[in-house]
């Protein structure tokens, strides 16, 4: 039997964000129960478009935009303009992740949203935050990893730069984005007040590094490039053993290096003075990487792994996509969710990322096809049949089809 999440159950948000960082916050509220309206342009959320794929809707779409309704509407026409302005007051969120000049011009930011609604509570996502010289800038995952220190930490000394694999700064933004809506709803609901938030993924790129920055703040020391591990724990990292790679973080201290260049059968740096200490160590990483790698490369991840353990140490393995989601640990956590969409193939995503009472919530909305619901939820709002059939009629709405 299958669990749903009715917190945010009576919680209506109209979401006017695209891409990764505001759709997945949204889907957070989704899941957990809100009525999460997607406010689209004629043509769609441009994130449906990246690497298009299944029907027109790319696959990074399709992982964030579950739990919501599509309306369609053309916010640069009067009529669409308002039409939003009647929805307004029968909401209690507002959340965007536009420039602030674009906001002001769609009539969505929050001094207009609140003559509208005082008990409103309106996000703006911003790139830079609301203040500063770059505050009116547009910005994005990879600029932010650039501007927030996170490229200067990456790749080795003297060496090419490295952006993380991944864009965690928009995921990360989306669930601090998602928190903050909850905190605001929560002063709102204590104050009776509306409340203007922001968060950035400026905030973020520096909140997911808060356990590392402090070497700077507290202590003055600058950022430098770790190269494959730790900056401050040589030999911590990831190794390739013979068929893929693994991950350690054993051998820093005199007694784990004993053992670890021990087991790996490369005990002849014992005997080198200029191996003795982990400060000598950690000042010539660069050449006992090598000497490492070919320790490492002499087994495979199975075998390190019951070494390591042996030792009462761990060697764990870098596993590939396909590795990790065909593993137990991942399948006896129900951690992907399987929907479908009209008539489309079944399609796999993450699901969402936690269990009430043991249970993982199962969300009943697949992502909406691009202006799937925009009649329904005119009408929800409170739309005459003749009124929609206007907006429909001159182009300012789309009514779009289940797939």
């Amino acid at each position: 039997m299958s669990v749903t999440d009715n917190a945010l159950e009576g919680v209506r948000v109209l979401d006017f964000t695209q891409a990764v960082y505001g759709a997945l916050a949204t889907q957070l509220l989704g899941d957990a129960g809100a009525d999460v309206i997607k406010v689209e342009p004629l043509w769609g959320d441009f994130g449906r478009l990246s690497r298009e794929a299944h029907g027109g809707d790319s696959t990074m779409w399709l992982g964030v935009n579950r739990s919501k309704r599509s309306l369609t509407i053309d916010l640069t026409r009067e009529d669409g303009k308002a039409t939003i302005r009647e929805m307004v007051p029968s909401c209690d969120i507002v959340i965007h992740n536009f420039r602030p000049s674009t906001a002001t011009k769609l009539g969505i930011d929050f001094e207009s949203i609140r003559q509208l609604n005082d008990r409103i509570v309106h996000i703006s996502l911003l790139a830079w935050g609301p203040t500063g010289p770059m505050s009116r800038w547009g910005g994005g995952d990879m600029w932010a990893q650039a501007f927030g220190g996170v490229v200067a930490t990456q790749g080795t000394e003297g060496g090419p730069p490295y952006l993380s694999g991944i864009a965690f700064v928009d995921h990360g933004g989306a669930a601090l984005a998602a928190f903050t809506v909850l905190a605001a709803l929560r002063r709102r609901d204590n104050s009776g007040e509306a409340q203007e938030v922001t968060s950035s993924l400026l905030d973020t790129v520096l909140f997911m590094q808060a356990g590392q920055v402090g070497d700077y703040l507290i202590e003055d020391m600058n950022i430098v490039r770790a190269g494959r591990g730790w900056r401050e724990n040589f030999p911590y990292g990831a190794y390739t053993a013979s068929d893929g790679d693994v991950v350690t973080i054993h051998g820093a201290d005199d007694t784990t290096w004993k053992t670890l260049v021990t087991m790996l059968g490369i005990e002849e740096l014992l005997e080198d003075p200029r191996y003795a200490t982990a400060e000598d160590r950690q000042r010539l990483r660069a050449e006992l990487y090598p000497k490492l790698d070919a320790g490492f490369a002499t087994k495979t991840r199975a075998e390190w792994q019951t070494i390591f353990h042996a030792n009462h140490m761990r060697c764990d393995p870098c596993l590939t996509y396909s590795e990790l989601f065909n593993h137990p640990q991942t399948i006896e956590n129900d951690i992907v969710l399987e929907w479908e969409r009209g008539s489309e193939p079944a399609r796999r995503t993450i699901g969402v990322p936690y269990a009430i009472g043991g249970e993982r919530p199962k969300p009943e909305r697949p992502p909406p096809a691009r202006g799937q619901h925009s009649r329904e939820v005119l009408e929800d709002f409170g739309l005459d049949a003749a009124a929609i059939d206007a907006l429909v009629g001159g182009g300012t709405v789309i009514e779009g089809e289940v797939p």
